[in-house]
């Protein structure tokens, strides 16, 4: 369950049914700490701005450091 994915980087052994449980319980323990916002495709740009992937020939790269070395490699 996307909407509760905060247990998921816990621990992925958590099943999926436990999801929501997992989530109550953690807000109610670290709720202070926990960063939590409402989806938005604004929301997912600043994501993939900010985030990177991992390549094992580029080490961390940014979605738009892949994106035109995929673009390059393919010839555009």
């Amino acid at each position: 369950d996307i909407n509760v994915h905060i247990p998921h980087h816990v621990s992925t052994a958590i099943p999926s049914y436990n999801l929501r449980l997992a989530h109550r319980s953690l807000k109610e323990k670290w709720g202070n700490q926990l960063y939590e916002c409402r989806f938005s495709w604004s929301l997912m740009k600043k994501i993939t701005d900010k985030c990177h992937l991992y390549s094992r020939n580029e080490c961390y790269q940014s979605f738009n450091d892949y994106h035109q070395e995929t673009m390059k490699s393919k010839g555009c």
